[in-house]
């Protein structure tokens, strides 16, 4: 299947289509969607990034039974008189009718295609940003009240750096869903990142209220550290410390907590509880750099002071 550009409104998309032996056209939302006229109702069902709008079209096309919407039953016109009774047996079995037939349309109510959501993330870890983009914005306008197309578009907008139109579309996503942790959390994660720690340590508090250390661990963000780290460094350390803690309790084997954790007590003077954080660190890795960082400006640091004091007391004795 290729796609082509096209000027044509929705409208004309609905109306107009073009089948040779070859190939079958079917415009669409600015697109123009190609199929093969051969195409079987199993391939049909397998395409993916292919709005489920264009499929129903391409099913009646080729009057395949999938993503036939069934029509109604044409009423037949009363051409006799009924007495009542016969009317109550009418309008009690129209009546059950009536229900099977809500009930059948609800089972028939077609499933989301999530079909762009997985291509746009493939795209996504293949770095084709804008490709995924447009996955992205194809199942938002197929499905607007769905929160995932709105929250990947606020995920490649991030990735490209354009954080106001990032963080518009990650309120849009958690505004259609609340209860979806990753909307709300890199909205958070946009502040912490341009150093606005304070506007970040509000979003954060805000999750901590509504999410619990299982959500936290399902998506795998560590709120509690970032939440920590915002306190570290607008000056609350005391409040820090009690989110690190939090932190390490989700995820004890990450380094990058440990070590967060460990300088914090440093700071606090907390020396044994440093010790033995830094001492978990190192049973992790090693080789943690930020760690060995830190020791070779502590031992600058000793080195300079141990210099200072000997030239103090050399001064003295003269």
């Amino acid at each position: 299947m290729t796609k082509k550009t096209s000027s044509k409104s929705d409208d004309e998309s609905n109306t107009q289509q073009t089948k040779n032996d070859k190939e079958i056209e079917i415009p669409y939302k600015n697109r123009t969607y190609t199929f093969d006229s051969d195409i079987t109702e199993d391939e049909l069902k397998s395409k993916r990034g292919v709005p489920i709008k264009v499929k129903e079209k391409l099913a009646e096309i080729l009057d395949f039974q999938i993503y036939r919407k069934k029509k109604p039953p044409k009423k037949v016109p009363e051409t006799t008189l009924k007495t009542e009774k016969e009317k109550k047996e009418e309008e009690k079995e129209e009546k059950v009718v009536e229900e099977e037939k809500t009930a059948v349309e609800e089972i028939e109510q077609p499933e989301l295609d999530y079909s762009l959501i997985t291509d746009g993330r493939n795209f996504i870890e293949q770095n084709k940003l804008e490709a995924a983009m447009e996955c992205f914005v194809i199942f938002s306008e197929e499905y607007p009240e769905d929160h995932f197309g709105w929250f990947y578009r606020g995920y490649v907008y991030y990735l490209k750096k354009d954080y106001s139109q990032a963080k518009k579309n990650l309120i849009k996503a958690y505004e259609l869903n609340e209860n979806y942790l990753p909307s709300i959390f890199y909205h958070g994660y946009l502040e912490y990142e341009r150093e606005k720690y304070s506007k970040a340590r509000e979003i954060f508090e805000k999750i901590m209220e509504r999410f619990s250390s299982e959500d936290f661990k399902q998506h795998e963000l560590n709120v509690p550290f970032y939440l920590a780290v915002c306190y570290q460094f607008t000056g609350k350390l005391e409040k820090a410390d009690e989110y690190f803690l939090y932190a390490y309790n989700i995820d004890p084997r990450d380094p990058i907590v440990l070590f967060s954790k460990g300088t914090n007590e440093l700071a606090l003077e907390k020396y044994d509880e440093a010790i033995t954080t830094f001492k978990k660190l190192l049973r992790i890795d090693l080789n943690y750099q930020s760690f060995w960082d830190l020791v070779a400006g502590f031992s600058h640091y000793y080195h300079q002071a141990e210099q200072t004091n000997k030239k103090k007391k050399k001064k003295e004795k003269k």
